[in-house]
């Protein structure tokens, strides 16, 4: 009787273990992370494993890489070593809870990616001081052959259909989350908090969650690729630079840092295509290069709060090379607190622009930059301080796009942001065929609200260093036609 009651016993142990709230239903190999696990499970497809590294070596050394899910039982979790994902397939890591309840703790240099992989489900854990070297897609120097290499918490390559619900990245050493040829992602009741802080000047990288549709992968021979779109074609990339989505819900980027290191790079210009991407956007930062076209990433019900960067505090939105019919819309989210990283620090870089966000299109006489749009739409932006553009930053180098483009703003807000040009919004540069449009903006019945922006002007109290720049404008345009239709009210302007 004894012989038949124990191994029943077992089972029933091993089954408390696993998490409740995983969907297990749906995968053919259960993974449980349970501090009293001992590697065994109730069958062949399912296993317990005491720790994080354990359940994911078993993964790497498993033969099956479709139908995985991981389930972690709520408590703190350690992850000591970075693993790397490659052709996983319907693959999940699921915490027992929510992000609060489950947290996975990184020693230095730990982390996750992703490359190739189809199908990856993310739900209810905090990744906590997380960031494993990783390739960028940025160079120092153009003609150099590396990449400059960064660190991520989470990266994803070569990757579609991504859901993510309810996780939290949290002081990542580097960036919380980062996207390069990828798409059909949604970002759900998420987080991205204080990641990027800690790094020293000569190092890059850092901000929330960076989306980039590139001309190469890091590795690749840069100057190949560079050339024409035929390396992505005949490597099947192509997939990964059209027609593809971002839908990002409900989620929070606070108090998040992109540092640009190397204090002798200024500008981000796209001379001969040789993109320098980081600190561009403290919250998020997208960028479409080389012929990605028809994605559209849209942002709703947002918070951007307390993020710095030295382009973009908040956000930053960029546009290169020949990307065309993409779009970008943010809708019912607040851009607030954000800033320039010097703009209280005596320096002489005054390139910084963009304390809530900037949003850039790059053009040059080799490229034929099609339509790309962006629509901001019931937002408000608030208390943001920038170099130029405290609350918004658009700007354009000079050249000819093919067709034009379109920024719209309708229904939104800027309050208290200040700057030395523009202290709400700045619009710069050239733009020949680009239009800027503010339909309808409307806060209050039917009134667009500018209240209280500040020009920051140079006074003793404030003791800004910057007294070459003028102190000019709740709205400043240079060399480009602006339009505002409907009912657009600036009030309680400080000169």
């Amino acid at each position: 009787m004894e012989g038949r009651i124990l191994p029943l016993l077992f089972l029933l142990s091993i089954a408390t273990l696993s998490s409740p709230s995983c969907p297990t239903s749906y995968y053919t190999n259960v993974i449980s992370v349970n501090k009293r696990c001992n590697g065994l499970g109730s069958s062949d497809h399912e296993s317990c494993y005491s720790s994080l590294d354990q359940a994911f070596e078993a993964v790497l050394n498993n033969e099956t890489r479709h139908k995985v899910i991981i389930c972690i039982s709520q408590g703190k979790h350690q992850l000591s070593s970075s693993y790397n994902f490659s052709g996983v397939s319907d693959f999940a890591i699921v915490g027992n809870g929510s992000a609060e309840d489950v947290t996975i703790s990184c020693t230095e240099g730990a982390g996750l990616s992703f490359y190739n992989s189809d199908t990856l489900f993310f739900e209810g854990f905090t990744l906590f001081q997380c960031g494993a070297s990783q390739m960028s897609t940025s160079k120092n120097v153009f003609w150099q052959k590396d990449y400059l290499p960064f660190k991520v918490a989470m990266y994803i390559t070569l990757t579609r259909n991504v859901s993510i619900n309810d996780v939290t990245w949290h002081q990542s050493k580097g960036t919380g989350l980062a996207f390069y040829f990828s798409g059909n992602v949604t970002i759900d009741s998420s987080k991205f908090i204080k990641n990027g802080h800690g790094m020293s000047n000569n190092e890059h990288g850092g901000g929330g969650l960076q989306i980039e549709f590139p001309f190469c992968l890091p590795g690749d021979y840069y100057f190949d690729c560079a050339k024409s779109d035929m390396a992505l074609v005949s490597n099947n990339r192509s997939v990964y630079t059209s027609n593809l989505h971002y839908d990002i819900k409900d989620s929070e980027f606070i108090g998040n840092l992109a540092y640009k290191g190397f204090e002798n790079i200024l500008k981000s210009r796209n001379e001969e295509r040789k993109n320098y991407n980081f600190g561009k956007g403290g919250g998020l930062s997208i960028v479409f290069k080389a012929w990605a076209h028809d994605n559209n990433i849209s942002i709703y019900n947002c918070t951007f709060n307390g993020n710095k960067a030295h382009y973009g505090g908040g956000f930053y939105v960029g546009y290169f090379d020949y990307a065309y019919f993409n779009s970008f819309s943010m809708t019912n989210s607040n851009v607030s607190n954000n800033e320039n990283c010097f703009i209280r620090n005596s320096s002489w870089d005054t390139d910084e622009s963009g304390g809530g966000g900037k949003i850039q299109y790059e053009l040059n006489v080799t490229n034929v930059l099609g339509f790309n749009g962006i629509y901001i739409t019931d937002c408000s932006f608030e208390n943001n301080t920038g170099i130029s553009g405290g609350g918004l930053y658009v700007c354009s180098s000079i050249g000819l796009p093919s067709v034009p483009s379109l920024v719209t703003i309708e229904g939104t807000q800027f309050i208290g942001n200040s700057a030395f040009l523009g202290s709400a919004l700045y619009y710069g540069q050239r733009f020949l065929s680009v239009t800027v449009s503010f339909k309808h903006v409307i806060a209050n019945l039917n009134y667009c609200n500018f209240n209280s922006n500040t020009p920051i002007c140079q006074t003793a109290k404030k003791k800004q260093t910057h007294s070459f720049l003028p102190c000019s404008g709740i709205i400043y345009s240079n060399s480009f036609d602006l339009h505002l239709l409907g009912d657009n009210v600036p009030y309680s302007i400080r000169q």
